[in-house]
């Protein structure tokens, strides 16, 4: 897989959220929407908000252990701090904040997880109004949205939307999954007890 070169994207101007927060979009070279497409990944876990069952937006896990992703969210996790350092008053709005002042502050999108024995990346998804969610099935037609995300197997494409701050407290990257190929779906278990009896 081919990922994007880090070097030369920008953080944009502050801006302030609904939620009370502040989100800075994040480019690329030539101000371009920065497009990642991944290769097929399982979601452990079904697409959900924390305590909301009828949010539109929600949190998509995907299970990640190839070594060329993880050492790019390192790459891209070294990138941030370093740029929010550089560019503090800015984006912080104080005169100077250190690599290692930042550091416990940043909430990196991509965690290891060792109860699954992976790592753990935490997209945005839409799953209804206008920037919703294209679901495709894996011959590349629209498909309707399944009942569960849980233990699918999915390639996502993502945009790396912005990066989120509150206040000085904590900040990070928000990815958002703009398509989803679903490839392959674990298969229903049958109830034991519902099996006609040979």
């Amino acid at each position: 897989m081919i990922l994007p070169v880090i070097a030369d994207w920008q953080i944009l101007e502050v801006q302030p959220t609904k939620s009370g927060g502040k989100s800075a979009a994040i480019v690329g070279p030539k101000c371009e929407p920065v497009c990642i497409t991944f290769p097929v990944l399982k979601s452990p876990f079904d697409a959900s908000a924390y305590n909301d069952e009828t949010a539109s937006r929600v949190n998509l896990t995907l299970e990640v252990s190839d070594n060329e992703i993880i050492e790019w969210f390192a790459a891209l996790d070294s990138w941030v701090i370093q740029y929010c350092s550089k560019n503090c008053r800015r984006l912080f709005g104080k005169d100077y904040i250190s690599i290692s002042e930042l550091r416990p502050l940043y909430y990196s999108p991509l965690k290891s997880n060792e109860k699954y024995g992976t790592n753990l990346l935490k997209l945005k998804m839409n799953k209804a109004g206008k920037h919703s969610v294209r679901i495709w099935n894996k011959g590349g037609l629209p498909r309707d949205p399944p009942e569960c995300w849980a233990d699918l197997q999915i390639q996502a494409r993502v945009v790396l939307k912005s990066l989120w701050l509150q206040g000085s407290r904590s900040f990070g990257l928000t990815f958002e999954c703009a398509d989803a190929m679903i490839v392959g779906e674990e298969p229903t278990k049958l109830c034991p007890f519902t099996i006609d009896e040979v």
